[in-house]
Order: structure tokens, then C-alpha cells, then sequence
């Protein structure tokens, strides 16, 4: 396997790239939140821009069409969606090959899940509504079922195709319920809804369904049954239900983020390792009766692990990638090679917080890239637009790191099952021995033993032996620290 590292910010100096952007989008009043913004760009370079507006309990799903190389208004924003409901969701978003966007909106009130395609005819905006569900949920409790991980398979001109499923999350982020069975939806052109459930043979496991369009009567779904086999499947809008493989795998475990096809019938799955540190994307290749591992490119902090992706057909996958002030893009080919340097997309000077970022691809290869930040001198949500073409080199921005107070020593994650990461800083240079010793005090690895220089510093540590409490310990000067680690395997 080729190992791709992927240091999030690296010492690049100023940007050698100039991306098209950022251009303002759209900005909150006093009365007025934004958020979830998420954009899809046709093949004439235009960005459909979506995103959530909350007036003071009235909800709705706000558009506009923006040139992406220039920032030029196309249509100007407006509602699309309204609701007066306790949440509302923006799912996804697509364009047709015709250039007609729309989006997937789910709107949650106690009792009442409803699923919507709300989708431009060409003369207006039209709904309609793809799933119901009523199952007694609360607002100020555990949510016992969620719709969600809804998805448009296909978005033609002549036919839609979405797939989704029910959750269940309680507070804290750990599943308590089962997972319900994913739903598929073929929309006619007549507007007529055929929505039935897949049988999967088991509870389906966070974040793995994907799924792609054969015809306008059928899809291929695939994922995993919770941390179970890795399971295909075909499906007709006559409700049949297909599997086609079944295939063993060991990787699927936190989250299919991505998968596409490639020549020969093959087909190419990303995962997304979230529950350790670095994170880590997974890039498999699906041939026949087997599946084989290509590769991994690993995250590093302060960058996180995209939740959202975008496919250039035949190429490969770009993730958006966004800490406090940075927006980065991650391109990554079929062969888990990192296609042109990761880069700044946008960067936003001064104390403001990056909330989302979310990102498409146009059939040429050009990329739009939509975030969300707020300004905290302000309180003001504000809406972004960048864009670059997919082989534009992107330099790094990196800020001017603070010289540090006092000497402190961290490790994470703890526990931890493959490795840990140990940061410290130091005041001033000086000299460093940083160890590990096991619990009948014996010195098990020595990790730096020289001179270093002042600032944050940090480094990983995988244990060779057994599980186990360790001890990690800093001396620098006069100065002693040690954390306990604890290792499973």
C-alpha cells in the first residue's frame, strides 16, 4: 500500500496561486441566522448556491445563482422554501444536466418528519414530498429517529432518483437506536413518488449508504450493515430489490464518504477513519467478487476530516477541508494520489470562525467552493463563493505561531488502539528528553533527546508491545511533566 501524508498546514509562504474569490454572498441582519450553505456548478461554470435563513422561527431554504469565476450575481437570492416548523434541514443539492437546480429539504416538528425535493421547472420552484414520518420524536430529548443522510442518486431532467435513511442519536453522539432500513425514491416526471424500503438484512451503519443511477427505473445502492459485510445491491422502481455482492471488508467502519465508478465496470469507495488521530481516508478499489486497498491519505489538526465531497467523473475526489480561518481543498485521484498540492481555497483574516464548507465539481473540472463563517465583532453569518480549476496548484497560508507562556505537555487521543499524538511547547529552546516508560517503570521508547527550539512541537508514537497503561515524560531544563496513555489494542 502507498501511503500519501497530508500535513494540513506546511511552511509554503505566501500563496503562489490565486484562486477566484472569495466572493460575498450573502450576510445575516440582526433578526437573521445563515448556515449549511452548499452549492452545485454546471457545465457553464455557474454556481447554485443554497443555504438555510432562520427569521425568528420562520425557516427557509435561500438561492442564488453566481458566476463562479468572477462573483457575478445570475439570479439574484431569493426564497425558495419556507416553513414554520421547529427544524430545517438542507440535505443536498444537485443541477440538472439542463441547468435546473434542487435541493432536498427535511423539516422536523415534534411527530412530523417530512422530506421534500424542491426543484426549479424552468418557470417556478415546485415541492414535492418524498418520505412522512410520524413516530412520537421530542424536541428536548433523545432523537430517536432522524431522517437523514438523504442523497439524490440522479438528478436528470426527465427523472430523480434519492435514497435515504432513518437514524437514531442520542445526546452525545452515541447511537441508542437501531438504524432503519435505507429508502429509495424514483420521481417520475408526472411527479409521481415510488418510495419503499431496502432490505439490507441488518441495522445500517453511520454515514455508509451511497448510491448511483443505472436508468430511470433502477440504482445501484451499496454499504455496510452495522460493521458488518460490505453489501451491493440493485434496485427497481417496481420495489425489487437485487444483492449482487457481498464482500468482506475491514476498513468500513466510521463512515463511507465517497464512491464512484471507473473503467471496466470497477468501482472506487472512500472511508472515512474519524476515531483517531491523524484522521484518515480510505481508498479501496471494488473489481468483480473482490475488493483491494489502494492507498490512504491521512488528516492532520488542526484541518478535520471532510464531511462532504464532490466527483470528478473519471479523475477522482475533491474534499473541502476548514479550520477556524482556512478553507483548504483536498483533490485526490483513483489511484489515492493527491491529483495537484492541497491548498487555500479562502482564508479569512482576524477573529472570525469557518463554520461549514461544502464544494462541487463541474464536468470541466472546475471547482466551486461555498463556506459559512461568522464575525464575532459583528455577530454576522456571512456566505462565501470561491472557485478553481481542478489542476490549479493552491499554496498554504500559515499564520505566525504565538511563542508559548510556559512548557505544557498533551497527548491524544486517550485511550488510543493504533497510536497517540504528543504535543508540547516550550517558552524558549532548550534541551529535551521526551520518553515513554510501561508500568514497571522501564523506559520503553525514547522520542527526542536534543536541543529544540521554542514553540509547539509535536509528534506521534505507536506502541510495539502490549496493551496497557504507559507513561509519557517531558524533561526540559529544570522542568519535569508526565501524562499516562492508555493503549488498546
Amino acid at each position: 500500500m502507498r501511503w500519501v501524508i497530508l500535513v494540513a498546514l506546511i511552511c509554503a509562504g505566501s500563496l503562489f496561486a490565486q484562486p477566484f474569490g472569495p466572493y460575498l454572498v450573502a450576510e445575516s441582519d440582526p433578526l437573521s441566522e445563515l448556515g449549511n450553505a452548499k452549492v452545485a456548478v454546471d457545465s457553464t461554470g455557474v454556481a447554485h448556491i443554497f443555504y438555510e435563513r432562520n427569521d425568528n422561527g420562520a425557516r427557509f431554504i435561500m438561492y442564488a445563482a453566481v458566476d463562479a469565476s468572477n462573483g457575478d450575481i445570475i439570479t439574484e437570492l431569493h426564497a425558495v422554501f419556507l416553513a414554520l416548523t421547529y427544524r430545517v434541514f438542507l440535505e443536498d443539492v444537485a443541477v440538472t444536466p439542463g441547468g435546473a437546480p434542487r435541493c432536498l429539504v427535511f423539516t422536523a416538528d415534534p411527530g412530523d418528519y417530512n422530506l421534500y425535493v424542491v426543484q426549479w421547472t424552468g418557470s417556478s420552484w415546485t415541492e414535492t414530498l418524498l418520505f412522512h414520518d410520524q413516530d412520537g420524536w421530542s424536541p428536548n430529548g433523545p432523537l430517536p429517529h432522524w431522517i437523514e443522510y438523504c442523497r439524490f442518486v440522479a438528478a436528470d431532467d426527465s427523472f430523480t432518483q434519492v435514497c435515504l435513511y432513518n437514524t437514531g442519536i442520542a445526546g452525545g453522539g452515541w447511537i441508542t437506536e437501531p438504524f432503519a432500513s435505507p429508502v429509495a425514491c424514483f420521481i417520475r416526471p408526472t411527479g409521481e413518488v415510488s418510495s419503499f424500503p431496502i432490505g439490507f438484512g441488518g441495522q445500517m451503519t453511520f454515514g455508509t449508504l451511497r448510491c448511483r443511477s443505472l436508468s430511470a427505473d433502477s440504482m445501484y445502492v451499496w454499504g455496510t450493515d452495522n460493521f458488518g459485510p460490505f453489501r451491493r445491491y440493485l434496485v427497481r422502481s417496481d420495489s425489487v430489490t437485487e444483492e449482487l455482492a457481498t464482500y468482506d471488508l475491514d476498513w468500513c467502519q466510521y463512515g463511507e464518504l465517497a464512491g464512484m465508478s471507473v473503467s471496466g465496470g470497477d468501482q472506487i469507495h472512500v472511508t472515512g477513519m474519524t476515531l483517531c488521530i491523524p484522521e484518515c481516508l480510505i481508498f479501496e478499489r471494488v473489481s468483480g467478487d473482490s475488493c483491494s486497498a489502494i492507498g490512504d491519505v491521512r488528516v492532520y489538526p488542526p484541518m478535520n476530516l471532510p464531511g462532504t465531497f464532490a466527483v470528478f467523473e473519471q479523475h477522482g475526489f475533491v474534499f473541502p477541508l476548514f479550520d477556524q480561518n482556512e478553507v483548504q481543498l483536498l483533490r485526490v485521484d483513483t489511484l489515492a494520489t493527491i491529483a495537484a498540492p492541497v491548498g487555500t481555497i479562502a482564508w479569512r483574516d482576524g477573529p472570525v470562525q469557518i463554520l461549514t464548507a461544502h464544494c462541487d465539481v463541474s464536468a470541466s473540472g472546475e471547482i466551486a467552493t461555498v463556506y459559512t463563517d461568522c464575525d464575532p465583532a459583528t455577530a454576522a453569518d456571512r456566505i462565501w463563493l470561491a472557485s478553481c480549476d481542478w489542476l490549479t496548484p493552491l499554496g498554504v497560508r500559515e499564520p505566525a505561531a504565538p511563542v508559548p507562556n510556559e512548557i505544557s505537555l498533551t497527548a491524544y487521543p486517550n485511550p488510543f488502539n493504533s497510536f497517540v499524538r504528543i504535543e508540547y511547547d516550550l517558552p524558549r529552546a532548550g534541551d529535551v528528553r521526551l520518553s515513554v516508560f510501561n508500568t514497571l517503570g522501564q523506559e520503553v521508547a525514547t522520542l527526542v533527546d536534543e536541543r529544540v527550539s521554542a514553540g509547539a512541537h509535536s509528534l506521534t508514537w505507536s506502541p510495539g508491545g502490549a496493551s496497557g497503561v504507559y507513561l509519557v515524560r517531558l524533561v526540559s531544563n529544570d522542568f519535569v511533566s508526565s501524562k499516562k496513555v492508555l493503549y488498546i489494542r
